[in-house]
């Protein structure tokens, strides 16, 4: 079995924005943060996943990209998640999206052969904390590079390490305009 998810990779220009936010929060005690190089917009957590499956996964995500035209996402703003009471991530979040929706939703209907009641939140995790003074995190950071054209997602995997989470691209699948 190997643990997969798909995602958004993020353009350069963009994650430059994120890793100064994440620099100039970097004293903030209890914060492990996310590595740059493993930034990216979730759009189906697949999690274990038989490996001689993986073809028959392929199959199904190029088709889905075929039939899915490329699109812009507009960052919105930083925030605590998944709720400010209950949170236990800092998000980069993007501005609700029905192209991003739409893709998200048809991946765990055809993927994950499940129907999501809850519209996906378009956003990026950029640490996870147990206790943190959340006052201390400088949240109203300008990010110069506002909007990310999502023209291919990938599958990765997601490989545990000790040191934390590791991302492998597998495969990328270019969207219809791209």
């Amino acid at each position: 079995m190997i643990r997969l998810f798909i995602g958004i990779p993020l353009p350069h220009d963009f994650s430059t924005g994120l890793i100064a936010f994440q620099e100039e929060n970097k004293f903030v005690q209890g914060i492990k943060w996310v590595p740059d190089r493993n930034l990216h917009v979730t759009l189906c957590f697949i999690g274990n996943y038989a490996q001689d499956k993986l073809a028959e996964l392929k199959k199904k995500l190029s088709l889905i990209a075929s039939k899915t035209n490329s699109f812009q996402m507009e960052f919105e703003h930083f925030q605590f998640g998944p709720s400010f009471n209950k949170a236990y991530m800092l998000w980069a979040k993007f501005r609700k999206n029905d192209n991003f929706a739409k893709l998200a939703l048809k991946m765990d209907e055809d993927i994950l052969k499940k129907i999501s009641k809850k519209e996906p939140i378009p956003h990026i995790t950029l640490c996870r904390f147990k206790r943190i003074e959340k006052e201390e995190i400088k949240l109203n950071f300008p990010v110069e590079i506002n909007k990310i054209t999502v023209n291919q997602f990938n599958l990765y995997e997601s490989l545990l390490e000790q040191s934390g989470a590791e991302y492998r691209k597998l495969h990328e699948f270019k969207l219809m305009n791209a």
